[in-house]
Protein backbone atom coordinates (compact mmCIF):
# COMPACT_ATOMS: atom_id res chain seq x y z
CA UNK A 1 0.00 0.00 0.00
CA UNK A 2 0.50 3.78 -0.46
CA UNK A 3 0.84 5.81 2.36
CA UNK A 4 -2.39 8.08 1.90
CA UNK A 5 -2.69 11.08 3.64
CA UNK A 6 -4.86 14.26 3.66
CA UNK A 7 -4.28 17.54 1.69
CA UNK A 8 -4.71 20.02 4.32
CA UNK A 9 -2.27 22.70 6.25
CA UNK A 10 -3.87 24.26 9.69
CA UNK A 11 -1.12 25.82 10.88
CA UNK A 12 -0.42 27.73 6.98
CA UNK A 13 -3.87 28.38 7.53
CA UNK A 14 -4.03 29.70 10.86
CA UNK A 15 -1.75 32.06 10.10
CA UNK A 16 -4.06 33.42 6.99
CA UNK A 17 -6.74 33.57 8.57
CA UNK A 18 -7.09 36.75 10.40
CA UNK A 19 -10.99 37.31 9.60
CA UNK A 20 -11.63 40.90 9.39
CA UNK A 21 -14.09 41.96 12.75
CA UNK A 22 -16.54 43.45 9.73
CA UNK A 23 -17.74 41.47 6.66
CA UNK A 24 -15.44 43.19 4.04
CA UNK A 25 -18.76 44.07 2.12
CA UNK A 26 -21.87 44.26 3.44
CA UNK A 27 -23.91 44.07 0.40
CA UNK A 28 -23.08 40.09 0.58
CA UNK A 29 -25.06 39.47 3.38
CA UNK A 30 -28.08 39.94 1.04
CA UNK A 31 -28.10 36.30 -0.19
CA UNK A 32 -27.31 34.01 0.72
CA UNK A 33 -28.30 34.55 4.35
CA UNK A 34 -26.18 32.71 6.41
CA UNK A 35 -24.00 35.17 8.74
CA UNK A 36 -20.31 33.60 7.91
CA UNK A 37 -20.91 33.75 4.00
CA UNK A 38 -18.91 37.29 3.57
CA UNK A 39 -16.04 35.78 4.68
CA UNK A 40 -16.39 33.19 2.12
CA UNK A 41 -14.24 34.79 -0.61
CA UNK A 42 -13.70 31.76 -2.63
CA UNK A 43 -17.21 31.55 -3.15
CA UNK A 44 -17.11 34.96 -5.07
CA UNK A 45 -14.25 33.67 -6.91
CA UNK A 46 -16.16 31.00 -8.46
CA UNK A 47 -19.11 33.19 -9.48
CA UNK A 48 -21.21 30.96 -7.24
CA UNK A 49 -23.92 34.17 -6.91
CA UNK A 50 -24.63 34.24 -10.36
CA UNK A 51 -24.68 30.67 -10.70
CA UNK A 52 -27.46 30.41 -7.94
CA UNK A 53 -29.15 33.33 -9.41
CA UNK A 54 -29.27 31.01 -12.94
CA UNK A 55 -31.48 28.71 -10.66
CA UNK A 56 -28.66 25.92 -10.23
CA UNK A 57 -29.52 22.99 -8.25
CA UNK A 58 -28.39 19.19 -7.70
CA UNK A 59 -31.13 18.06 -5.59
CA UNK A 60 -31.51 14.60 -6.37
CA UNK A 61 -28.12 13.74 -7.29
CA UNK A 62 -25.36 12.16 -4.66
CA UNK A 63 -21.80 13.25 -4.46
CA UNK A 64 -19.80 10.98 -2.33
CA UNK A 65 -17.69 11.67 0.23
CA UNK A 66 -14.65 9.81 1.22
CA UNK A 67 -12.64 11.07 3.72
CA UNK A 68 -12.17 10.49 7.32
CA UNK A 69 -15.95 10.86 7.43
CA UNK A 70 -18.29 13.29 8.11
CA UNK A 71 -20.49 14.58 11.29
CA UNK A 72 -23.19 13.63 10.15
CA UNK A 73 -24.87 12.14 12.70
CA UNK A 74 -26.35 11.86 16.55
CA UNK A 75 -24.27 8.68 17.69
CA UNK A 76 -22.45 8.36 20.88
CA UNK A 77 -19.90 11.07 21.35
CA UNK A 78 -20.59 12.21 17.18
CA UNK A 79 -23.08 15.32 16.84
CA UNK A 80 -24.64 16.29 13.34
CA UNK A 81 -23.20 19.12 12.25
CA UNK A 82 -25.61 22.21 12.60
CA UNK A 83 -24.93 23.46 9.43
CA UNK A 84 -25.76 19.77 7.67
CA UNK A 85 -28.89 19.48 9.74
CA UNK A 86 -30.83 20.10 6.21
CA UNK A 87 -28.20 18.42 3.68
CA UNK A 88 -29.74 15.46 2.74
CA UNK A 89 -27.04 12.68 3.86
CA UNK A 90 -27.11 9.18 2.51
CA UNK A 91 -26.24 6.37 5.10
CA UNK A 92 -22.24 5.24 3.54
CA UNK A 93 -19.81 2.91 5.57
CA UNK A 94 -17.31 3.27 7.80
CA UNK A 95 -13.98 0.93 5.95
CA UNK A 96 -11.97 1.61 9.28
CA UNK A 97 -14.20 0.79 11.97
CA UNK A 98 -16.19 -2.06 9.59
CA UNK A 99 -19.35 -0.47 10.59
CA UNK A 100 -22.24 1.26 9.28
CA UNK A 101 -21.50 4.54 11.29
CA UNK A 102 -18.99 6.68 8.95
CA UNK A 103 -18.63 9.95 11.62
CA UNK A 104 -15.69 12.09 11.62
CA UNK A 105 -13.16 11.88 14.59
CA UNK A 106 -10.40 14.27 12.46
CA UNK A 107 -12.28 16.73 11.42
CA UNK A 108 -11.20 16.94 7.85
CA UNK A 109 -13.70 15.10 6.08
CA UNK A 110 -16.48 17.68 7.80
CA UNK A 111 -14.66 20.68 6.47
CA UNK A 112 -14.37 18.97 2.80
CA UNK A 113 -18.35 17.98 3.35
CA UNK A 114 -19.40 21.71 4.50
CA UNK A 115 -17.76 22.91 1.09
CA UNK A 116 -19.62 20.38 -1.29
CA UNK A 117 -23.22 21.19 0.59
CA UNK A 118 -23.54 22.61 3.84
CA UNK A 119 -27.23 23.99 4.12
CA UNK A 120 -27.19 27.32 2.50
CA UNK A 121 -29.47 30.59 2.97
CA UNK A 122 -30.73 28.97 6.17
CA UNK A 123 -29.46 31.90 8.89
CA UNK A 124 -26.75 29.40 10.25
CA UNK A 125 -22.72 29.41 9.26
CA UNK A 126 -21.83 29.30 5.78
CA UNK A 127 -22.82 28.44 2.72
CA UNK A 128 -22.06 26.13 0.14
CA UNK A 129 -22.03 26.03 -3.50
CA UNK A 130 -23.57 22.74 -4.13
CA UNK A 131 -26.60 22.68 -1.49
CA UNK A 132 -29.15 21.00 -2.03
CA UNK A 133 -26.79 17.98 -3.67
CA UNK A 134 -27.43 14.69 -1.00
CA UNK A 135 -24.09 13.58 0.02
CA UNK A 136 -23.28 9.85 0.42
CA UNK A 137 -20.25 9.49 3.61
CA UNK A 138 -17.18 7.00 3.88
CA UNK A 139 -15.07 6.81 6.16
CA UNK A 140 -10.98 5.55 5.29
CA UNK A 141 -9.01 7.44 7.17
CA UNK A 142 -7.87 6.94 11.03
CA UNK A 143 -8.05 9.69 13.38
CA UNK A 144 -3.97 10.65 12.24
CA UNK A 145 -5.46 11.47 9.00
CA UNK A 146 -3.70 7.83 7.40
CA UNK A 147 -4.89 5.84 5.07
CA UNK A 148 -4.73 2.28 3.25
CA UNK A 149 -4.93 1.61 -0.51
CA UNK A 150 -7.54 -0.95 -0.12
CA UNK A 151 -9.98 0.72 1.95
CA UNK A 152 -9.92 3.79 -0.20
CA UNK A 153 -10.06 1.77 -3.85
CA UNK A 154 -12.70 -0.24 -2.17
CA UNK A 155 -15.00 2.91 -1.26
CA UNK A 156 -14.53 4.29 -4.49
CA UNK A 157 -16.21 0.98 -5.64
CA UNK A 158 -18.79 1.42 -2.78
CA UNK A 159 -19.52 4.96 -3.91
CA UNK A 160 -20.49 3.73 -7.35
CA UNK A 161 -22.23 0.75 -6.73
CA UNK A 162 -24.50 3.53 -4.64
CA UNK A 163 -25.19 5.50 -7.73
CA UNK A 164 -22.82 8.50 -6.23
CA UNK A 165 -22.64 10.78 -10.01
CA UNK A 166 -19.35 12.02 -8.32
CA UNK A 167 -17.18 10.99 -6.07
CA UNK A 168 -14.93 13.51 -4.13
CA UNK A 169 -11.08 12.49 -2.70
CA UNK A 170 -9.05 14.98 -0.79
CA UNK A 171 -6.41 12.28 -0.17
CA UNK A 172 -3.59 10.85 -1.70
CA UNK A 173 0.19 9.40 -1.56
CA UNK A 174 3.14 9.53 -4.07
CA UNK A 175 2.93 7.25 -7.08
CA UNK A 176 1.38 4.72 -8.83
CA UNK A 177 -1.12 2.55 -7.62
CA UNK A 178 -2.90 -0.75 -9.30
CA UNK A 179 -5.56 -0.94 -7.40
CA UNK A 180 -6.62 2.96 -6.93
CA UNK A 181 -6.98 2.92 -11.13
CA UNK A 182 -8.99 -0.30 -11.03
CA UNK A 183 -11.14 1.44 -8.61
CA UNK A 184 -11.50 4.87 -10.34
CA UNK A 185 -12.09 2.71 -14.16
CA UNK A 186 -14.40 0.95 -12.37
CA UNK A 187 -16.55 4.15 -11.24
CA UNK A 188 -16.01 5.51 -14.80
CA UNK A 189 -17.56 2.51 -16.61
CA UNK A 190 -20.67 3.11 -13.92
CA UNK A 191 -21.22 6.91 -14.97
CA UNK A 192 -19.29 7.87 -11.63
CA UNK A 193 -16.75 10.82 -12.31
CA UNK A 194 -13.65 10.87 -9.61
CA UNK A 195 -12.73 14.35 -8.36
CA UNK A 196 -8.98 14.12 -6.27
CA UNK A 197 -6.40 16.68 -4.70
CA UNK A 198 -3.26 17.08 -6.39
CA UNK A 199 -1.46 17.21 -3.34
CA UNK A 200 0.67 20.33 -1.12
CA UNK A 201 3.85 19.09 -2.11
CA UNK A 202 4.67 22.02 -4.34
CA UNK A 203 6.01 18.93 -6.82
CA UNK A 204 5.03 17.44 -10.25
CA UNK A 205 5.44 13.89 -9.01
CA UNK A 206 2.87 11.52 -9.93
CA UNK A 207 0.26 12.04 -7.47
CA UNK A 208 -2.74 8.66 -6.68
CA UNK A 209 -5.71 8.95 -7.26
CA UNK A 210 -5.38 12.55 -8.63
CA UNK A 211 -3.45 11.36 -11.55
CA UNK A 212 -4.94 8.46 -12.37
CA UNK A 213 -6.42 7.80 -15.68
CA UNK A 214 -10.12 9.25 -16.14
CA UNK A 215 -9.92 10.85 -12.46
CA UNK A 216 -9.92 14.42 -12.14
CA UNK A 217 -6.99 16.23 -10.54
CA UNK A 218 -7.07 19.67 -8.77
CA UNK A 219 -4.76 21.84 -8.13
CA UNK A 220 -5.26 24.77 -5.35
CA UNK A 221 -5.80 28.88 -6.36
CA UNK A 222 -5.51 31.86 -4.11
CA UNK A 223 -7.28 34.37 -3.90
CA UNK A 224 -6.14 36.24 -7.58
CA UNK A 225 -6.45 33.20 -9.44
CA UNK A 226 -2.84 31.72 -9.08
CA UNK A 227 -1.21 28.64 -8.27
CA UNK A 228 -1.47 28.34 -4.24
CA UNK A 229 2.67 28.47 -3.38
CA UNK A 230 1.80 24.53 -1.49
CA UNK A 231 -0.32 23.42 -4.66
CA UNK A 232 1.04 20.13 -6.49
CA UNK A 233 1.60 20.70 -10.38
CA UNK A 234 1.94 18.41 -13.51
CA UNK A 235 0.51 16.21 -15.53
CA UNK A 236 -2.10 14.96 -13.17
CA UNK A 237 -4.05 19.04 -13.04
CA UNK A 238 -6.87 19.12 -14.81
CA UNK A 239 -8.48 21.82 -13.41
CA UNK A 240 -7.60 24.63 -10.31
CA UNK A 241 -9.83 26.11 -7.72
CA UNK A 242 -9.93 27.62 -4.47
CA UNK A 243 -7.34 26.62 -1.88
CA UNK A 244 -6.33 29.25 0.70
CA UNK A 245 -8.13 30.27 3.44
CA UNK A 246 -11.32 28.06 2.70
CA UNK A 247 -13.83 28.38 5.50
CA UNK A 248 -15.98 25.56 6.20
CA UNK A 249 -17.41 23.06 9.00
CA UNK A 250 -15.72 21.05 11.51
CA UNK A 251 -17.26 19.13 14.20
CA UNK A 252 -18.90 20.39 17.19
CA UNK A 253 -17.64 17.55 19.31
CA UNK A 254 -13.68 18.52 18.65
CA UNK A 255 -11.05 18.05 15.85
CA UNK A 256 -7.55 17.59 14.81
CA UNK A 257 -7.35 21.19 14.48
CA UNK A 258 -8.41 21.70 18.32
CA UNK A 259 -11.15 24.32 17.13
CA UNK A 260 -15.42 23.45 17.13
CA UNK A 261 -17.86 24.10 14.84
CA UNK A 262 -16.07 26.34 11.97
CA UNK A 263 -12.68 26.64 10.61
CA UNK A 264 -10.25 28.07 7.80
CA UNK A 265 -7.91 25.59 6.12
CA UNK A 266 -5.68 25.97 3.23
CA UNK A 267 -5.03 22.65 0.47
CA UNK A 268 -5.55 20.87 -2.62
CA UNK A 269 -7.75 19.48 0.00
CA UNK A 270 -10.48 22.41 0.40
CA UNK A 271 -9.82 23.02 -3.65
CA UNK A 272 -11.04 19.69 -4.44
CA UNK A 273 -15.11 20.02 -2.74
CA UNK A 274 -15.67 23.16 -4.55
CA UNK A 275 -14.57 20.86 -8.07
CA UNK A 276 -17.00 17.99 -6.87
CA UNK A 277 -20.05 20.50 -5.80
CA UNK A 278 -19.98 22.35 -9.65
CA UNK A 279 -19.72 18.72 -10.94
CA UNK A 280 -23.05 17.16 -9.21
CA UNK A 281 -24.84 20.46 -10.15
CA UNK A 282 -23.68 20.10 -13.45
CA UNK A 283 -25.12 16.38 -13.45
CA UNK A 284 -28.37 17.43 -11.68
CA UNK A 285 -28.87 19.93 -14.66
CA UNK A 286 -29.01 17.32 -17.67
CA UNK A 287 -30.73 14.26 -17.23
CA UNK A 288 -28.26 11.11 -17.72
CA UNK A 289 -25.28 13.61 -18.69
CA UNK A 290 -22.27 11.52 -18.90
CA UNK A 291 -19.34 11.33 -16.79
CA UNK A 292 -17.67 12.54 -19.38
CA UNK A 293 -19.59 15.41 -20.66
CA UNK A 294 -19.68 16.41 -17.13
CA UNK A 295 -15.27 16.82 -17.41
CA UNK A 296 -15.33 18.40 -20.54
CA UNK A 297 -17.69 21.23 -19.23
CA UNK A 298 -16.01 21.65 -16.25
CA UNK A 299 -12.78 22.47 -17.94
CA UNK A 300 -14.12 23.95 -20.86
CA UNK A 301 -15.53 26.29 -18.52
CA UNK A 302 -12.22 27.51 -16.26
CA UNK A 303 -11.31 30.51 -16.01
CA UNK A 304 -7.71 30.54 -18.50
CA UNK A 305 -5.18 33.02 -19.88
CA UNK A 306 -3.13 30.29 -21.79
CA UNK A 307 -2.74 30.40 -25.39
CA UNK A 308 -5.73 29.07 -26.97
CA UNK A 309 -7.28 28.13 -24.09
CA UNK A 310 -5.07 25.20 -23.71
CA UNK A 311 -3.40 23.47 -20.79
CA UNK A 312 -1.09 24.67 -18.32
CA UNK A 313 0.98 22.58 -15.82
CA UNK A 314 0.00 24.69 -12.72
CA UNK A 315 -3.69 25.16 -13.62
CA UNK A 316 -5.01 22.74 -16.02
CA UNK A 317 -7.44 24.09 -18.11
CA UNK A 318 -7.75 27.00 -15.65
CA UNK A 319 -9.70 28.13 -12.70
CA UNK A 320 -12.69 27.14 -11.68
CA UNK A 321 -15.66 29.01 -12.77
CA UNK A 322 -19.41 27.90 -11.58
CA UNK A 323 -21.38 30.35 -13.31
CA UNK A 324 -19.58 29.56 -16.78
CA UNK A 325 -20.20 25.83 -16.68
CA UNK A 326 -23.79 25.97 -16.20
CA UNK A 327 -24.69 28.52 -18.34
CA UNK A 328 -22.66 27.98 -21.54
CA UNK A 329 -20.78 30.91 -21.44
CA UNK A 330 -17.32 28.87 -22.01
CA UNK A 331 -14.09 30.75 -22.69
CA UNK A 332 -12.19 31.15 -26.27
CA UNK A 333 -10.59 27.76 -26.91
CA UNK A 334 -8.73 26.26 -29.98
CA UNK A 335 -6.42 23.63 -28.25
CA UNK A 336 -7.51 20.48 -26.28
CA UNK A 337 -4.89 17.54 -25.25
CA UNK A 338 -5.56 13.63 -25.54
CA UNK A 339 -4.41 11.83 -22.14
CA UNK A 340 -4.50 8.07 -21.51
CA UNK A 341 -2.91 4.87 -20.82
CA UNK A 342 -1.69 1.73 -22.39
CA UNK A 343 -2.48 -0.80 -20.89
CA UNK A 344 -1.96 -5.19 -21.79
CA UNK A 345 -5.14 -7.49 -22.33
CA UNK A 346 -5.34 -7.57 -17.87
CA UNK A 347 -5.67 -3.78 -17.42
CA UNK A 348 -1.86 -3.62 -16.08
CA UNK A 349 0.20 -0.63 -17.33
CA UNK A 350 2.72 -1.22 -20.26
CA UNK A 351 6.19 0.74 -19.48
CA UNK A 352 8.67 1.84 -22.69
CA UNK A 353 5.14 2.07 -24.67
CA UNK A 354 5.61 4.98 -27.25
CA UNK A 355 2.40 6.85 -28.08
CA UNK A 356 2.38 9.45 -31.06
CA UNK A 357 -0.13 11.98 -31.84
CA UNK A 358 0.00 14.79 -33.87
CA UNK A 359 3.67 14.59 -34.72
CA UNK A 360 4.52 14.19 -31.07
CA UNK A 361 5.81 10.68 -29.76
CA UNK A 362 5.54 10.32 -25.59
CA UNK A 363 7.38 7.03 -23.77
CA UNK A 364 5.00 5.82 -21.30
CA UNK A 365 6.92 5.12 -17.49
CA UNK A 366 5.69 2.44 -15.31
CA UNK A 367 2.42 4.15 -15.31
CA UNK A 368 1.69 3.50 -18.67
CA UNK A 369 0.13 7.22 -18.80
CA UNK A 370 0.79 9.64 -21.33
CA UNK A 371 -0.60 13.14 -22.07
CA UNK A 372 -0.56 15.36 -25.33
CA UNK A 373 -1.14 19.03 -24.45
CA UNK A 374 -2.02 21.90 -26.92
CA UNK A 375 -3.37 20.13 -29.81
CA UNK A 376 -5.48 22.26 -32.46
CA UNK A 377 -8.98 20.87 -32.24
CA UNK A 378 -9.34 18.38 -34.39
CA UNK A 379 -9.04 14.44 -35.43
CA UNK A 380 -6.31 12.68 -34.65
CA UNK A 381 -4.60 9.08 -35.14
CA UNK A 382 -3.80 7.97 -32.18
CA UNK A 383 -0.77 4.93 -32.08
CA UNK A 384 1.17 2.81 -29.86
CA UNK A 385 4.20 0.27 -30.43
CA UNK A 386 5.33 -1.84 -27.10
CA UNK A 387 7.49 -4.96 -27.52
CA UNK A 388 5.69 -7.75 -27.08
CA UNK A 389 2.71 -6.60 -28.93
CA UNK A 390 0.93 -5.55 -31.92
CA UNK A 391 1.04 -1.93 -33.14
CA UNK A 392 -2.29 -0.06 -32.21
CA UNK A 393 -3.73 2.51 -34.06
CA UNK A 394 -6.74 4.29 -33.20
CA UNK A 395 -9.05 8.23 -34.17
CA UNK A 396 -10.40 10.28 -31.42
CA UNK A 397 -10.83 13.66 -31.27
CA UNK A 398 -9.21 16.45 -29.86
CA UNK A 399 -11.86 18.87 -28.32
CA UNK A 400 -10.87 22.94 -27.73
CA UNK A 401 -10.26 23.31 -23.85
CA UNK A 402 -10.57 20.23 -22.48
CA UNK A 403 -8.78 16.80 -22.55
CA UNK A 404 -10.64 13.68 -24.03
CA UNK A 405 -9.41 10.40 -22.15
CA UNK A 406 -8.07 6.93 -23.75
CA UNK A 407 -7.30 3.77 -23.01
CA UNK A 408 -5.02 1.91 -25.50
CA UNK A 409 -5.81 -1.74 -24.50
CA UNK A 410 -2.71 -3.67 -26.57
CA UNK A 411 -2.67 -7.42 -27.72
CA UNK A 412 -6.62 -7.50 -28.77
CA UNK A 413 -8.89 -7.72 -31.73
CA UNK A 414 -10.68 -4.23 -32.35
CA UNK A 415 -13.39 -3.11 -34.55
CA UNK A 416 -14.68 0.61 -34.53
CA UNK A 417 -18.08 2.48 -33.87
CA UNK A 418 -18.09 5.85 -35.38
CA UNK A 419 -20.83 8.34 -36.66
CA UNK A 420 -22.06 11.45 -36.13
CA UNK A 421 -24.15 13.28 -34.05
CA UNK A 422 -26.44 16.07 -35.18
CA UNK A 423 -28.42 19.03 -32.99
CA UNK A 424 -30.95 21.28 -34.33
CA UNK A 425 -30.42 20.39 -38.09
CA UNK A 426 -26.68 20.15 -37.98
CA UNK A 427 -23.24 18.56 -36.44
CA UNK A 428 -22.98 18.95 -32.65
CA UNK A 429 -19.88 19.57 -31.44
CA UNK A 430 -18.81 18.96 -27.90
CA UNK A 431 -21.18 15.64 -27.18
CA UNK A 432 -19.82 12.61 -25.71
CA UNK A 433 -20.23 9.56 -27.32
CA UNK A 434 -19.80 5.94 -25.40
CA UNK A 435 -19.78 2.86 -26.01
CA UNK A 436 -21.54 0.69 -23.60
CA UNK A 437 -21.65 -3.43 -22.87
CA UNK A 438 -23.95 -4.89 -20.07
CA UNK A 439 -24.56 -1.17 -18.47
CA UNK A 440 -20.53 -0.54 -18.08
CA UNK A 441 -19.00 2.27 -20.51
CA UNK A 442 -16.36 0.25 -22.84
CA UNK A 443 -15.33 3.59 -24.28
CA UNK A 444 -15.66 6.82 -24.94
CA UNK A 445 -14.92 9.71 -27.39
CA UNK A 446 -15.79 13.61 -27.87
CA UNK A 447 -17.32 14.64 -31.23
CA UNK A 448 -15.21 17.73 -33.14
CA UNK A 449 -16.85 20.87 -35.11
CA UNK A 450 -18.33 18.14 -38.04
CA UNK A 451 -20.20 16.38 -34.99
CA UNK A 452 -18.15 13.08 -36.17
CA UNK A 453 -16.82 10.58 -33.53
CA UNK A 454 -14.90 7.18 -33.70
CA UNK A 455 -15.03 5.04 -30.88
CA UNK A 456 -12.54 1.67 -30.77
CA UNK A 457 -13.86 -1.46 -29.32
CA UNK A 458 -13.45 -5.22 -29.10
CA UNK A 459 -15.67 -6.96 -31.17
CA UNK A 460 -19.46 -7.66 -29.32
CA UNK A 461 -22.44 -5.95 -29.28
CA UNK A 462 -23.07 -2.17 -27.89
CA UNK A 463 -25.49 0.68 -27.14
CA UNK A 464 -24.05 3.78 -28.50
CA UNK A 465 -25.27 7.01 -25.93
CA UNK A 466 -24.83 10.64 -26.77
CA UNK A 467 -25.01 12.97 -23.97
CA UNK A 468 -24.08 17.00 -23.95
CA UNK A 469 -25.30 19.68 -21.69
CA UNK A 470 -29.07 21.16 -22.10
CA UNK A 471 -29.42 18.39 -24.27
CA UNK A 472 -31.84 15.46 -23.92
CA UNK A 473 -29.59 11.99 -24.22
CA UNK A 474 -29.87 9.30 -27.06
CA UNK A 475 -29.00 5.61 -27.17
CA UNK A 476 -29.24 3.29 -29.75
CA UNK A 477 -29.11 0.03 -28.48
CA UNK A 478 -27.87 -3.46 -29.77
CA UNK A 479 -25.22 -2.18 -32.59
CA UNK A 480 -23.12 -5.30 -33.42
CA UNK A 481 -19.37 -4.34 -34.15
CA UNK A 482 -17.00 -7.59 -35.79
CA UNK A 483 -12.88 -7.38 -35.69
CA UNK A 484 -11.30 -5.09 -38.11
CA UNK A 485 -14.53 -3.70 -39.30
CA UNK A 486 -16.66 -0.39 -38.60
CA UNK A 487 -19.98 0.30 -37.66
CA UNK A 488 -21.89 3.49 -38.73
CA UNK A 489 -24.76 4.45 -35.72
CA UNK A 490 -25.91 8.35 -36.04
CA UNK A 491 -27.23 9.98 -33.11
CA UNK A 492 -29.60 13.31 -32.65
CA UNK A 493 -29.85 15.33 -29.76
CA UNK A 494 -33.15 17.54 -29.73
CA UNK A 495 -32.67 20.34 -27.15
CA UNK A 496 -34.26 20.48 -23.71
CA UNK A 497 -36.72 22.42 -23.28
CA UNK A 498 -38.01 24.50 -19.96
CA UNK A 499 -41.44 25.08 -18.12
CA UNK A 500 -41.80 28.27 -16.61
CA UNK A 501 -44.70 29.54 -14.16
CA UNK A 502 -46.24 31.17 -10.75
CA UNK A 503 -46.94 29.21 -7.52
CA UNK A 504 -50.07 30.89 -6.14
CA UNK A 505 -52.12 29.92 -2.79
CA UNK A 506 -55.39 28.42 -2.68
CA UNK A 507 -56.56 32.41 -2.77
CA UNK A 508 -54.67 33.02 -5.61
CA UNK A 509 -51.61 34.69 -4.00
CA UNK A 510 -48.05 34.76 -5.28
CA UNK A 511 -46.30 32.12 -3.29
CA UNK A 512 -42.70 32.61 -2.41
CA UNK A 513 -39.86 29.99 -1.45
CA UNK A 514 -41.82 27.34 -3.15
CA UNK A 515 -39.47 24.52 -4.28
Amino acid sequence: DLAYGLFDDASEAEQMVAAPADPPDQARKSFPNDPKYAYQWHLDQIQAPQAWQDGATGEGVVVAVIDTGVAYENHGRFKRAADLANTNLVPGYDFVGDTEHANDDHGHGTHVAGTVAAATNNLTGVSSLGYPLELIIYKVMEADGSGTDANISEAIMAAADAGARVISLSLGAVGYSQSMQDAVNYAWERNALVVAAAGNNSTNELFFPAGANYAIGVSATDSSNNKAFFSNYGDIVDIAAPGESILSLVPTYGSAYFVSNYHTLSGTSMATPHVSALAGLLAGSTANLSAAAIAQRLQQAADSTIAMGGWDPNLGYGALNAWRALSGALRQASAGGITGQVTDSAALPIENAVVSAGGQSVTTSTSGLFRFSNLTAGSYTVSATAAGFPARTLTTTAVAGADVTLTIAMGGTFGALSGTVTGSGGPLAGAAVEALSGGSIKATASTGADGQYSLSVPPGTYDVRASRMSRITSTVSGQAVAANSTTTVNLALARMGSITGLVRDLNNNLHANAQ
